[in-house]
């Protein structure tokens, strides 16, 4: 759960008018699944809200959003690793921008601005210009909703798909259209700072979540996103606007507090919450002390950094650490010979007989680097981070990949609440007191 209130245990009962819920769907990947990953609302209320966001090809979580009146439908990169809601504009050449485009000349509701959109990820880049317009999802509408209207990309978003698989049921596919299957844009949810508009704030631009609470559709800008299993068929998890959901986990919500922007040179530093709430915070970023894997009796503690900042990103269905951390990971899981890594995906090949793994990768993580503090450990069964590589699902699967790839060697509260998914063996130990 993404919390930018200052409230401990905060859940809202999933009644409320207030609460925007949305399933998310699976689109179970072909066999080039992991092939690119290097490439890689509201102003009327009810009681919950419903529209799919799809897990595509393994690689992105995407969400369907319509821009104007009336409404262009375009499907987004579900991206809590950054800030900004964009979407390619039909002044973007379709090999930048080769999907669906957004027409700003057909929207009766659409106000261009006089100031530059830039955004800048590790693997690419957008640009054009900051606008206004009324936005729609699951039926529910906010206004004057900022956002980046794209004029060129750079290695963000995918190519169509060849490969029209289905959804993960008849039903699903039927309801999906082509544009579903591939990325239009990009919805970020980290905080304000993120987004580069801290100037424009006080001229009403503000960053998606945060404009729900504006326009009073949601009373607290908190946010919460269930995920099940990625190799099951069927619905693929949840997010929720305004709250969360108790009976998608086991045990308690842990809660962490975010790290500040103003620490993140200095994680050592005590974290504390700054006097102006989270126009101080940029991510959702909290220190690693350190990563364990106990496989029977045995108990491996792993190589890391010096320092070592994780950020929650859903950007990505993959999670991301340093080359020598997941290669010793897989040594106490698989055995030495039991891994193969390609650096052209950063992936490593492992056997699917791994699913039935009792190995249990244990994550301690804290909000400052402090070996004083008490770290929050989340931990996984490496059964959970086996991957199918080549079919839908692992009992199909010849090859299989780990789930966790290798990176290059190198609001109020603020907080995340991390709790195991119910079913998944996993289990979320520790709490760490609010500053």
């Amino acid at each position: 759960m993404f919390d930018i209130t200052h409230q401990q245990g905060f859940s809202i009962d999933l009644n409320t008018p207030e609460l925007i819920r949305l399933p998310i769907l699976y689109n179970p990947h072909n066999s080039n699944a992991f092939t690119g990953i290097q490439n890689k609302t509201l102003a009327r209320k009810r009681d919950y809200f419903q529209e799919p966001l799809y897990n595509i090809n393994n690689v992105q979580y995407m969400v369907q959003m319509s821009f104007d009146i009336p409404p262009q439908e375009l499907t987004l990169i579900l991206d809590t690793g950054s800030g900004n809601l964009w979407v390619p504009s039909t002044q973007c050449d379709p090999s930048l921008c080769p999907n669906r485009r957004f027409d700003q000349a057909a929207s009766s509701t659409f106000v261009s601005t006089s100031f530059d959109f830039v955004v800048n990820y590790v693997i690419g880049n957008a640009t054009g210009a900051l606008a206004t317009d009324t936005v729609t999802i699951a039926d529910t509408t906010v206004i004057n909703q900022p956002f980046g209207i794209a004029s060129s990309t750079y290695g963000i978003l995918p190519q169509p798909q060849q490969n029209s698989s289905a959804l993960g049921s008849e039903e699903s596919s039927n309801q999906a259209s082509s544009h579903l299957k591939t990325a239009n844009g990009v919805l970020g949810l980290s905080f304000p700072k993120a987004t580069g508009l801290e100037r424009l704030q006080e001229k009403g631009y503000m960053s998606f979540v945060f404009n729900l609470v504006e326009q009073k559709v949601i009373s607290d800008p908190v946010f919460s996103v269930y995920l099940s299993s990625s190799n099951i068929g069927g619905p693929a998890g949840e997010i929720i606007f305004g709250g969360i959901d108790q009976t998608k986990y086991s045990g308690a919500l842990v809660y962490v507090s975010v790290m500040p922007s103003n620490t993140l040179s200095n994680p050592s530093a005590p974290a504390t919450l700054p006097s102006n709430g989270y126009a101080d915070f940029s991510y959702w970023v909290l220190h690693c002390q350190g990563i364990t894997v106990q496989r029977e009796n045995v108990t491996t503690t792993l190589p890391l950094p010096l320092i070592l900042l994780l950020m929650f990103d859903t950007g990505a269905t993959l999670s991301f650490f340093p080359y020598e951390t997941v290669e010793a990971a897989l040594i106490s899981i698989a055995g030495p010979g039991g891994y193969q890594f390609n650096p052209s995906t950063s992936l490593f090949s492992i056997d699917c007989s791994l699913a039935s793994s009792n190995a249990t990768v244990h994550f301690h993580l804290s909000s400052t680097g402090s070996s004083g503090t008490s770290p929050t450990a989340i931990n996984i069964l490496a059964s959970n981070l086996v991957y199918p590589g080549d079919a839908r699902t692992l009992e199909e699967a010849k090859a299989c990949v780990f789930g966790i790839a290798a990176s290059l060697p190198s609001v109020n509260s603020n907080e995340i609440g991390i709790a195991a998914k119910n079913g998944m063996g996993s289990s979320v130990t520790g709490f760490i007191p609010v500053a």
